[in-house]
């Protein structure tokens, strides 16, 4: 009995720690269905970089900062020798030992900001030249929990589903563990009682590869950048010649 009831303490004592503590978790996320263009035409290092992206969350009862990491440019250099050269070059062959090129790859990174008890969301755009910022208020997700189950990161998660609140909706797969019960996620998912470890949707995925606790950030309110709307960020996107983006 007195061992019962120790035991049971200690496993007071622990979920208490945990929930006084702050998460980080690590994320891979991967674009799908990449063209066959695409595929075609540029080497494994450039889709890479073009369609996987790490990306880390920092989170807590009542705040979380979602990072997208990593390069937003990429320079792939390339040798082509005699053989691979055109015929109607206006060179002499024997002129010719090797011609070096290079291709120049961008692409933009994306940052959330989630306060739970402002019910605010920030939304940072960052390209190679410009940084927009987008202030909306916290999305309301209709989730519904299944009982499919699944260990991802090393903790048991369960399945719910519910749809993009943007336009075209899109179905989303979520796993989430009630371990951890802080209700945030990659991006701007949330609502849960648990976190988030893996987003499923028809055009990318969102996978956490290291879960850890620690000490609580300072996370604030993201400032800079220029503030838009969505609609005026999908316009200047649009209009901005594709070297900027």
């Amino acid at each position: 009995m007195r061992k019962s009831i120790v035991l049971s303490f200690l496993c007071c004592l622990i979920v208490q720690f945990c929930i006084a503590q702050a998460v980080e978790v690590t994320y891979i996320q991967q674009v799908k269905n990449i063209p066959q263009k695409a595929r075609a035409d540029m080497s494994d290092a450039a889709l890479k970089f073009l369609f996987t992206t790490r990306a880390v969350l920092q989170a807590t009862n009542d705040v979380s900062w979602y990072q997208e990491l990593g390069e937003m440019v990429f320079t792939e250099k390339k040798s082509t020798t005699n053989k691979d050269l055109p015929a109607n070059l206006p060179l002499k062959q024997e002129e010719i030992t090797s011609i070096q090129s290079e291709k120049v790859y961008r692409k933009s990174l994306n940052d959330t900001y989630k306060s739970f008890k402002e019910q605010s969301l920030v939304l940072m755009y960052r390209s190679v030249a410009h940084v927009f910022r987008i202030e909306e208020v916290l999305p309301a997700y209709n989730w519904t929990i299944t009982n499919e189950v699944a260990t991802i990161a090393g903790l048991i998660c369960k399945k719910a589903t519910t749809m993009t609140t943007m336009q075209p909706q899109l179905p989303v797969e979520a796993w989430f563990t009630d371990e951890i019960p802080i209700s945030s996620g990659p991006g701007s998912f949330h609502g849960l009682p648990g976190l988030i470890l893996k987003i499923e949707t028809p055009v990318f995925s969102v996978a956490a590869d290291k879960v850890r606790f620690v000490t609580s950030p300072v996370i604030k309110k993201p400032t800079e950048g220029e503030l838009v709307t969505s609609e005026q960020l999908m316009q200047r996107i649009s209009q901005r010649p594709k070297a900027d983006n």
